[in-house]
């Protein structure tokens, strides 16, 4: 049996010495640094990582790469983006945030391609971060995030959305014009919904919320002011 199994293995080591490798670094496209002590590359997958400690420059060395940008990637270390860091960027489809991340500034990733966001914990999101983000389908928030107003204004491909236990606010015109939105889970901890945060929400049927009856009354006339 030994015999007869060596020239398989043999014959198999061949074959895969042959194959290409399914996992390999992307060629660099452009890299620098920027800032006091952080750094970029841009490969040619469209991945750009950015890496450094504390709050992120406002400045884009990379910007020149701007439509060449499909993925981001923020290393550990980095714990504030700028207000428009990610503007226009519309070929951007995904992020990936850091533990490390405090806040999210304002208008930080406004139209741009994004499909999923995944807020970090102990998050501050400002106005607009992820406005008119059209493409966007999925929002995780942890209940240590904290949003301030319109931040998912206009993202019309939003279909559902869960807002976890421990938030006790959703400020104005956080989801609306939402038009594909069509499911909301509310917690019982919250108890203010703020002026518009649900206008224009056209396709909102299901509300599913943790609360009593009387609280729910009173949830439901505060999404429809």
């Amino acid at each position: 049996m030994k015999r007869r199994m060596l020239p398989l293995l043999l014959a198999l080591c061949m074959v895969f010495t042959l194959l290409p490798a399914s996992v390999s670094a992307a060629e660099l496209v452009d890299s620098g640094t920027f800032g006091d002590g952080f750094a970029w590359t841009l490969d040619a997958d469209g991945l750009l990582t950015i890496s450094g400690t504390g709050s992120m420059p406002d400045s884009h060395p990379w910007s020149d790469h701007q439509s060449e940008v499909k993925s981001l990637c923020l290393e550990p270390g980095i714990t504030r983006l700028p207000t428009y860091a990610f503007d226009s960027y519309k070929a951007l489809q995904s992020v990936s945030f850091p533990d490390t991340l405090q806040g999210i500034g304002t208008w930080a990733f406004f139209n741009t391609g994004l499909t999923e966001v995944v807020i970090p914990e102990n998050t501050s999101v400002g106005d607009g971060a992820f406005e008119s983000c059209r493409a966007l389908e999925t929002v995780v928030l942890p209940s240590t995030a904290w949003l301030a107003n319109g931040v998912f204004t206009n993202c019309t491909a939003l279909t559902f959305v869960v807002i976890p236990d421990g938030f006790t606010r959703i400020n104005e015109y956080t989801f609306e014009n939402c038009k594909s939105l069509e499911a909301v889970f509310l917690p019982s901890s919250i108890t203010e919904i703020r002026y518009r945060a649900f206008n224009g929400c056209e396709n909102l049927t299901y509300i599913f919320y943790t609360g009593n009856e009387d609280q729910l009354s009173q949830i439901l006339s505060l999404i429809h002011i």
